[in-house]
């Protein structure tokens, strides 16, 4: 969708209009990576354990988190928009949140994730913290480049804590020109340097002095965590009927890149769907009531729109499924 020119608001930030914004731009992420290191297309697939072992955690596991803010005014994301942004997370990710019943006739197949997520109590030289750190810097975000500033103390963003003890969160404007509510890094394709989610301060938290009001439930930040435990689009990221979500390459699961982003060898669209979100032929936008459906989704219960990894806006979110949780729950134990 093409961005037409940003505004500044009263904090001094751009500011975007709801139909010149993107919901997502970790696919345009994957390809910038891509052309800085051709061989991360040739990456092993991340492989799920033999299929007689259980991919679930098997007790509650709590993310440290540290949010880097980056914007010309930082103080406008108070530190209680944070701990909702958290908040929101864990509601969204425990399953509980309070309006799931929107899933209608998929509510049978909402998972009740045990992933859960904090703000970082100690630094990564051991001093103590909130999680939270601030610069006041025009430096934004653009995922079509190969190092995104806003990661890089040196580009005037901020560095990156050590990505095998925090999911780092950059909340800033995005640069690119396309108006990107936010991305995220797939396990294994990026540098540590750059490994963690970008959101644009627009759509994170609930603040209403900042944030699109389609936007404004924090939802961006759950579909973006999302991919960064391994999650794709729901429609597989290829239009039409041809695209899967969650394919099993031979006879295992396998948390692999997007169709359209890999060129090795068995990667196409003749393995077994192994998950249970229904085929969809595209992103689904606005926010749809009832049955909804498409070339591919005709009867019902037609597409799940209600999933966090699709387009919808916010507050037509509300689940992710059993499957979904599995592959997150896996890459926890084993590729992050």
């Amino acid at each position: 969708m093409t961005m037409m020119m940003a505004t500044a608001d009263v904090f001094g930030q751009k500011t975007l209009q709801a139909n010149t914004t993107r919901r997502c731009g970790t696919t345009d992420r994957v390809e910038a990576m891509f052309r800085l290191n051709p061989a991360l297309r040739n990456i092993p697939n991340v492989r799920l354990a033999a299929t007689n072992e259980t991919y679930r955690l098997e007790s509650i596991a709590t993310i440290p988190v540290v949010v880097h803010i980056i914007l010309p005014n930082p103080w406008v994301v108070t530190d209680a928009d944070v701990q909702g942004q958290i908040d929101r997370l864990n509601l969204d990710f425990s399953g509980l949140n309070p309006d799931t019943t929107n899933a209608g006739s998929f509510l049978s197949l909402r998972g009740h994730s045990q992933i859960q997520f904090c703000l970082a109590k100690r630094t990564p030289g051991g001093q103590l913290t909130n999680g939270i750190e601030r610069l006041a810097s025009s430096t934004g975000s653009n995922a079509n480049l190969t190092i995104d500033p806003i990661k890089h103390a040196a580009n005037g963003g901020l560095d990156v804590w050590d990505r095998n003890s925090y999911l780092n969160l950059w909340i800033g404007v995005d640069v690119s020109g396309q108006g990107i509510l936010g991305y995220a890094q797939f396990p294994g394709t990026t540098p540590a340097d750059e490994d963690g989610v970008f959101l644009n301060y627009q759509a994170f938290g609930s603040n209403p002095c900042y944030t699109i009001s389609i936007y404004n439930k924090g939802r961006t930040g759950t579909h973006e965590v999302g991919h960064y435990f391994g999650l794709f689009h729901i429609w597989g990221d290829e239009n039409g009927c041809n695209g899967d979500d969650f394919e099993n390459l031979t006879t295992v699961g396998s948390v692999m890149l997007p169709i359209n982003l890999a060129n090795g060898p068995g990667q196409g669209n003749t393995a077994a769907d192994i998950g249970d979100t229904p085929n969809q032929a595209g992103a689904t936008t606005n926010c749809p009531t009832g049955t909804a459906t498409d070339a591919c989704s005709n009867v019902a219960p037609g597409k799940m729109y209600q999933d966090y990894m699709d387009y919808t806006q916010d507050a037509c979110y509300s689940m992710f499924t059993k499957k979904q949780v599995e592959r997150m729950e896996w890459v926890v134990n084993n590729a992050r």
